[in-house]
């Protein structure tokens, strides 16, 4: 098996793990879930306004403010199936253009630069807006299996040729996500992000719809395979591509 074979092969894992697990529970059933947690807590009492009993009784109001919306509920359960239907043509076309794009100005900076150092690590790291930069380093010491879970990449840097350059929208590929936290609004969101279970299951729908990003970027740099040698970096035989959000572990989606 080629290692890119290897890396599609994780990554699909993660993304039907991911689905799996997701289909098998509810948001519904998180929610009476976070109650039985409430009622297993001991609440450290941080404020001295505020006593254990009182701060509980907030978490009770705060998730009864959740569980009366009962049309958002729904709509959070069924939002794991909405990444089946993201229009995976235009999506590859929109990433194929910020990537050949992102290439050429990642070009002109090492050309500017006058970097000498081959490109053998490519990071695309995105923040919460979910629009990702280039960061392309030497490959150095680097020299690991590909990791099958997220993780920091550890390795000597003996140069950056740049970072925090060009841009990769993923906003499309996140869209039906990221229009149902509009609609959850802000005091609802924080309920849901500051409870530990309800925070769980909605950063599992987030990295759900990231996993699918990734699996869609790995077909859309092997269509740039053959584009490769017109990029005008000087690249090693093989450039590690990551992709992480900012600090995070990162997952390996090609290598291209």
């Amino acid at each position: 098996m080629g290692r890119n074979d290897k890396i599609i092969k994780i990554l699909n894992s993660a993304f039907e793990t991911q689905f799996e697990q997701l289909n098998n529970t509810s948001f519904k059933q998180t929610i009476i879930d976070e109650y039985k947690n409430l009622d297993e807590t001991l609440f450290l009492n941080a404020r001295t306004d505020m006593s254990s009993s009182q701060l509980k009784k907030q978490s009770q109001e705060s998730l009864k403010l959740i569980e009366n919306d009962e049309e958002l509920v729904c709509k959070i359960d069924q939002l794991h199936n909405e990444v089946l239907k993201i229009d995976k043509k235009r999506f590859k076309e929109e990433l194929k253009a910020d990537l050949i794009n992102s290439f050429q100005i990642a070009s002109e900076k090492v050309n500017e630069n006058k970097t000498k150092h081959k490109l053998g690590i490519l990071f695309l790291e995105h923040d919460s807006d979910f629009k990702a930069c280039f960061g392309g380093f030497g490959k150095g010491g680097y020299n690991f299996p590909i990791p099958k879970i997220p993780q920091h990449i550890e390795f000597d840097f003996p140069k950056e040729l740049f970072n925090g350059i060009g841009q990769i929208d993923y906003t499309s590929g996140l869209a039906p996500f990221l229009d149902l936290e509009k609609e959850i609004g802000e005091e609802k969101l924080d309920v849901i992000i500051s409870e530990l279970l309800l925070s769980e299951y909605y950063f599992q729908l987030q990295e759900l719809f990231v996993i699918n990003t990734y699996k869609l970027l790995h077909e859309t740099f092997g269509e740039l395979r053959m584009e490769k040698e017109k990029i005008g970096i000087n690249m090693e035989k093989e450039v590690f591509v990551f992709g992480n959000e900012h600090d995070c572990g990162a997952r390996c989606i090609y290598l291209f």
